[in-house]
C-alpha cells in the first residue's frame, strides 16, 4: 500500500530492493531510484549503517563504466598530373660569313611547352651552357630565360600548360672560322614547387 513517501518507496526493504533495481538498469533510473531509497531510509528511521550501505549502492548504480564516446575523421589524398615538357622548336642561329668577330644572338630561340595540374606552381631549371660541335671544335653558348636567368618560378593557370623561350648566345671571340654546322643539345628541367 501506497504511503505517501516519496517515490513510493514504503520502508528499507523497499528501497534495498529499487537500489539494486537501479544497479540492473542504471542509463534508465539510477539517479531518480537512488534519491528514492535514499528517501526511504530518511522515512523510516534506518541505522546510519543501512544508510551507508544504499549510498554505496546507489553510488555503483550510477556508473560511467562503458559511457565510451567516438568520433570520426575523413583522411583525403589528391594525387596531381605529372609534369611534361616538350619542346616545340629548336634553337637556330643565324648563318654567318666566315671570318665574323661579333657576339650571336640567336634568331630562333628554343621554345618549350610545359603541362600539368592546373594553377600549379612550378620551377623551370636550365643548363647554363652549352658547347656546339662542329669543323672548328667547340663554340660556347650561353643560356638564359626570359627573366635572363638559368631559372625561374612559374603558375600554370587554368589550363595547366604554357610555354616558354631559352634563349641563346655565342660571344664575339667565340664565333669559328671554319665553315660547317655546328650543334649542341641542351636540358630544361621542370618541377612542382614543394
Amino acid at each position: 500500500m501506497h504511503n505517501g513517501k516519496p517515490g513510493g518507496v514504503t520502508n528499507v526493504t523497499e528501497g534495498i530492493a529499487e537500489v539494486e533495481r537501479c544497479n540492473r538498469y542504471p542509463r534508465a533510473a539510477a539517479l531518480h531510484e537512488r534519491r528514492t531509497a535514499l528517501f526511504a531510509v530518511l522515512y523510516t528511521g534506518a541505522p546510519t549503517a543501512i544508510l551507508a550501505a544504499l549510498l554505496a549502492a546507489g553510488t555503483s548504480g550510477t556508473s560511467t563504466a562503458g559511457n565510451n564516446a567516438e568520433a570520426e575523421s575523413v583522411v583525403t589524398l589528391i594525387v596531381i598530373e605529372e609534369l611534361a615538357v616538350t619542346n616545340t622548336a629548336p634553337m637556330r642561329f643565324p648563318s654567318v660569313v666566315q671570318g665574323t668577330s661579333s657576339a650571336l644572338d640567336d634568331e630562333q630561340p628554343a621554345e618549350f611547352r610545359v603541362d600539368g595540374e592546373p594553377w600549379s606552381d612550378i620551377h623551370i631549371h636550365i643548363d647554363e651552357a652549352l658547347e656546339l660541335e662542329g669543323p672548328g671544335g667547340a663554340v660556347p653558348v650561353t643560356l638564359t630565360l626570359p627573366n635572363g636567368e638559368t631559372s625561374v618560378a612559374a603558375n600554370l593557370q587554368f589550363s595547366g600548360s604554357m610555354n616558354f623561350p631559352v634563349n641563346g648566345n655565342i660571344p664575339a671571340d667565340a664565333v669559328p672560322d671554319e665553315p660547317g654546322t655546328y650543334s649542341g643539345t641542351f636540358s630544361v628541367m621542370v618541377e612542382y614547387d614543394e
